[in-house]
């Protein structure tokens, strides 16, 4: 009787057609594969070495790098980046005139704002991120960027701050 699962697969995915497969600093491999099994990395190296996979897709020649991590950002503030009256202001004068226009914040703002903060990171390489999302006008916001994050497909680790001081005691922000 036949072992089933003597042609099994040993991967989940193998990416071939690596040009560069960048392990760590200092430890790069030229026409590399890499093989994940439950999502994570199982196994790389040099072409002619590769593993039976479920499945199998091509670099197509590209550099193939481990993921960057960003530890801080402060997604909402894509709404405001660029908002005119305060672009050339002091970081005291930005606050100052956008603490207002982020008494705002919706569900729908924060959850665009994340998703095009995150589409970003991506972009550049990063897979997995942290928000510190300080302004909270109503409830609920955090879950709007965890929606972003599962709909994006980035790591995600929501923080939650706060300003315990409104301009009426002294802070920057409104009450």
């Amino acid at each position: 009787m036949n072992d089933p699962s003597a042609n099994a697969p040993s991967a989940d995915l193998l990416i071939r057609d690596i040009s560069t497969l960048v392990v760590e600093p200092g430890v790069e491999i030229p026409d590399a594969w890499l093989a994940v099994s439950d999502n994570r990395v199982a196994a790389y190296g040099r072409a002619g070495e590769e593993p039976e996979a479920a499945e199998v897709r091509s670099a197509g020649g590209r550099l193939v790098t481990p993921g960057l991590v960003n530890t801080h950002h402060h997604m909402y503030q894509n709404l405001t980046r660029s908002f005119g009256p305060v672009v050339n202001g002091t970081l005291f004068d930005w606050l100052t005139g956008l603490y207002p226009l982020w008494t705002a914040l919706d569900d729908e703002s924060v959850y665009l704002s994340s998703y095009v903060a995150m589409a970003e990171l991506l972009l550049g390489g990063c897979t997995a991120s942290s928000d510190h999302l300080y302004v909270h006008p109503r409830p609920g916001l955090v879950d709007a960027q965890v929606r972003a994050a599962q709909d994006v497909g980035l790591r995600f680790l929501a923080t939650r701050g706060s300003m315990s001081l409104s301009v009426e005691d002294g802070g920057l922000p409104p009450r």
